[in-house]
């Protein structure tokens, strides 16, 4: 969302954009699937409190919103919690960032202010962005190429590290400044 608007405010400074799962802020889109956004709207565990309590949630998040297609094993998923946790607690963050983004309506009407070449990708699992936010990002953005994974969550597993690496590079690619 962030991205989109500093596109389209500001499309003599962005030279590339690539758009992973997310969306136009589109009203008549379909919502989020009810699990995944009571992983949203559900605090977590204090990790002061009760750090396995924390890590049992911060796991079940993840495999609600992620890849059931590229499923990570759960001491990966533990240890990334445990590591994000500690370079950054913030549980009001995700509180805020859901206002924002409610906030922020629909995003549509400035779309067609990006000059920049885009690349959106998205997943066709994305329970918590459904695909067809994806769909209607790439066609309101003037030339934006569209790329859907099949199976991709709202996450991004290792395995599809190369998937999302190659859209940056082909936003890039297309950009009109010589390198």
């Amino acid at each position: 969302m962030i991205g989109q608007l500093v596109a389209a405010d500001y499309p003599n400074r962005v030279l590339s954009f690539t758009a992973i799962f997310t969306t136009t802020g589109n009203p008549a889109l379909p919502p989020s699937q009810p699990e995944a956004m009571a992983v949203l709207t559900t605090r977590a565990p204090d990790p002061s409190k009760d750090i396995e309590a924390f890590l049992d949630h911060s796991v079940r998040s993840s495999r609600t919103i992620g890849s059931a297609a590229y499923p990570l094993e759960e001491s990966y998923l533990r240890e990334r919690a445990l590591r994000d946790m500690r370079r950054s607690y913030e549980p009001l963050g995700v509180a805020r960032q859901l206002a924002a983004v409610i906030a922020n309506g629909d995003r549509r009407p400035k779309l067609a202010n990006i000059k920049a070449p885009v690349v959106v990708l998205h997943g066709d699992a994305d329970p918590l962005v459904p695909v067809e936010g994806g769909r209607d990002l790439a066609a309101n953005v003037p030339g934006a190429e569209l790329r859907i994974v099949p199976g991709m969550g709202h996450d991004l597993p290792p395995s599809l590290y190369d998937a999302v690496a190659d859209a940056i590079s082909r936003a890039a690619e297309r950009s009109r400044v010589p390198g």
